[in-house]
């Protein structure tokens, strides 16, 4: 989170509670030492409307060669 007051990235969580589905932080900046809130919500996809996306579990395999490509670690894992 951005502190903001200084702009600093740098914030520790000092109490946190859930609020009609919501979860809110109570937060304080470690430079400055200001205190803020923030809100948190989870976003569905409206366009999804709860459907699977096309091709579901079939995607999987195609899914982690392309990941692959970017992790080494996980290349040497994957068997076709």
């Amino acid at each position: 989170m951005i502190c903001p007051e200084c702009k600093s990235t740098t914030t520790w969580v000092i109490s946190t509670w859930g609020f009609h589905g919501r979860i809110r932080r109570r937060r304080r900046c470690a430079i400055c030492g200001r205190q803020f809130s923030t809100e948190e919500c989870l976003i569905r996809n409206p366009l999804r409307r709860g459907r699977p996306t096309a091709g579901g579990r079939n995607n999987l395999p195609l899914a982690a060669n392309k990941a692959a490509k970017y992790n080494t670690l996980m290349a040497n894992k994957i068997t076709h």
